[in-house]
C-alpha cells in the first residue's frame, strides 16, 4: 500500500469501535500525518526555500483539507440538529437538545467559513473557481438555515396547540433534508471542481468512497430524525403511515449496509452496496454494529406496546453507528488529496 505508517496510525485510531477513544476532529488536523505534510515539503524551520510554488501547494492542500474537515463537522451538526427539531416538536423533552443543537451547528458554520476564507486567501493567485462558489452557497445555505430555524421555533411555541403534530414535524423533517441535500450536493461540486478542470465527475474510487459514506451518512441521518420525532410519543410509531416511511428508512439502510442476520430478507442487496462494490479495503460497520441496531429496532417492532426507553436506546445505536461512519468520511477526506 502507497500510505505512510503515520497515515495507517490515524485511520486505525479513526476507527476504534470506542468513542470515547477515538480522535476528534480537531486531534485529526493536527495529527504527525496532517502536520507533517507542510514540513515534508518547506524543510527544516530556517531552511531557505527552493520551491515557492510547490510549498504553496502545500499550504493551499493543507488548508482544503482542514476546510473539508470543518465542512463535515458542520454537515453532521445540522444533520443532528434536524433530529432534536423533531424531537422538540414532538413534545418539550427535546427542546433543551435543539436548543443546545442549533448552538453548536451555529459554531461549527463559523468555523466552516473561516477555513474556507482561510484557503480563499491561502493562494497567491487568483482564488480557485470552486471555493468561490462553494463559499457563496455556504453563505446562502446559512440565511436558509436562519429561516428554517425561526419556522421551527415558531411551531414548537404553538405545538400544543396544533390538531396534528405530525405534519409540522413532516414539514420541518422536509426542510432541513432539502437543506442538507445542498450541503452535501455542494460538497461534491466543489471536490469535481478541485480534481477535473472541466468538473466533470470523478470517477476515481476514492472520490466515490466518499460520495456513497455521504450518502450513507445521510439516509442513517434521516432515520434518527424520523425516530426522533417519535421519542416522546412512542405509540404513534403503530399508525399505518408511520410504519410505510419506517418499512422505507429501514429498506434503504438495508440496501446500502445489508444486514446484520443470515435469513433471505425481502430487501435484496446482500452485504450491501458498499461490500459488494468493495469500496474499502475495511467494511464500513461491524456485524456487531447492525447487530445492536436491529436487535433494538426488531425489539420495538415486535412488541406488543412501544416504551420510551426502548425508542430512545434505538435512537442511542443510530447516533453511534452515524458518528463512525463521519469518522470514515474524515479519512477519505484525505485520502482524495493525499
Amino acid at each position: 500500500s502507497a500510505l505512510s505508517q503515520e497515515a495507517r496510525d490515524l485511520i486505525k485510531s479513526l476507527l476504534n469501535p470506542n468513542p470515547d477513544q477515538r480522535p476528534g476532529p480537531k486531534d485529526v488536523k493536527l495529527h504527525p500525518w496532517l502536520k507533517g505534510m507542510q514540513e515534508l515539503h518547506t524543510g527544516p524551520i530556517g531552511t531557505p526555500q527552493t520551491n515557492r510554488s510547490r510549498s504553496t501547494s502545500v499550504n493551499v492542500d493543507k488548508c482544503t483539507i482542514d476546510a473539508l474537515m470543518a465542512f463535515q463537522e458542520l454537515l453532521a451538526g445540522v444533520q443532528r440538529e434536524r433530529g432534536t427539531a423533531c424531537w422538540a416538536l414532538g413534545g418539550e423533552d427535546g427542546e433543551s437538545a435543539y436548543h443546545w443543537q442549533t448552538k453548536y451547528s451555529s459554531e461549527r458554520f463559523d468555523e466552516a467559513s473561516e477555513h474556507v476564507l482561510k484557503v480563499l486567501n491561502a493562494d497567491e493567485r487568483t482564488p480557485h473557481p470552486g471555493w468561490v462558489s462553494f463559499s457563496s452557497a455556504l453563505c446562502a445555505a446559512r440565511k436558509d438555515l436562519v429561516t428554517l430555524r425561526q419556522q421551527c421555533s415558531e411551531r414548537i411555541v404553538q405545538r400544543d396547540e396544533m390538531l396534528d403534530i405530525g405534519e409540522d414535524i413532516d414539514e420541518t423533517f422536509n426542510a432541513y433534508s432539502v437543506l442538507i441535500w445542498t450541503f452535501i450536493d455542494s460538497m461534491d461540486h466543489l471536490l469535481c471542481r478541485l480534481r477535473s478542470p472541466t468538473g466533470e465527475p470523478d470517477p476515481s474510487s476514492p472520490t466515490m468512497r466518499l460520495k456513497l459514506l455521504q450518502l450513507i451518512a445521510e439516509q442513517l441521518g434521516r432515520e434518527r430524525a424520523f425516530v426522533s420525532g417519535h421519542l416522546v410519543r412512542p405509540e404513534t410509531l403503530r399508525l399505518a403511515a408511520v410504519v410505510r416511511k419506517l418499512a422505507e428508512v429501514i429498506g434503504a439502510r438495508k440496501v446500502l449496509l445489508g444486514s446484520a442476520t443470515d435469513a433471505n430478507t425481502i430487501v435484496g442487496g446482500g452485504l450491501g452496496i458498499v461490500s459488494m462494490l468493495r469500496l474499502g479495503e475495511q467494511p464500513v460497520l461491524d456485524s456487531s454494529d447492525l447487530q445492536a441496531l436491529e436487535f433494538v429496532e426488531n425489539r420495538i417492532l415486535n412488541a406488543k406496546k412501544v416504551e420510551k426507553p426502548a425508542v430512545a436506546e434505538w435512537w442511542h445505536q443510530l447516533t453511534k453507528v452515524i458518528d463512525k461512519i463521519h469518522q470514515h468520511i474524515m479519512v477519505r477526506i484525505s485520502d482524495i488529496f493525499d
